[in-house]
């Protein structure tokens, strides 16, 4: 990693200071910390987009069940009506048959 023009001139490592002149820390560590965080950061990024993805695919598939269950619902009501006729049919018959 190049050294700025004072370590340059100095003939001298170039180090960062930390907060509060907390510690000297080596520029391409420094630099290797940035690259650190910008993969990380662009990692955060890929993996935010991806459960947005995932929730919207859930949305999705919650709202097809939904439908589903409601066709269902339909169908079964559909098929019970004919059936409770059926069958008060069949007991006024057997009302009949049990009078005559």
């Amino acid at each position: 990693m190049p050294r700025c023009s004072p370590c340059e001139l100095a003939d001298v490592d170039c180090v960062v200071t930390g907060p509060s002149g907390s510690g000297n820390y080596n520029r391409q560590y420094v630099a290797s910390l940035q690259a650190k965080v910008c993969a990380l950061e662009k990692r955060e990024n890929e993996l935010k987009a991806l459960v947005r993805r995932e929730k919207l695919r859930l949305r999705r598939t919650s709202s097809d069940i939904v439908t589903e269950r409601e066709a269902f619902a339909v169908t079964r009501k559909a098929k019970d009506s004919p059936s409770t006729a059926t069958s008060n049919v069949s007991i006024s018959e057997h009302g009949m048959h049990g009078m005559g």
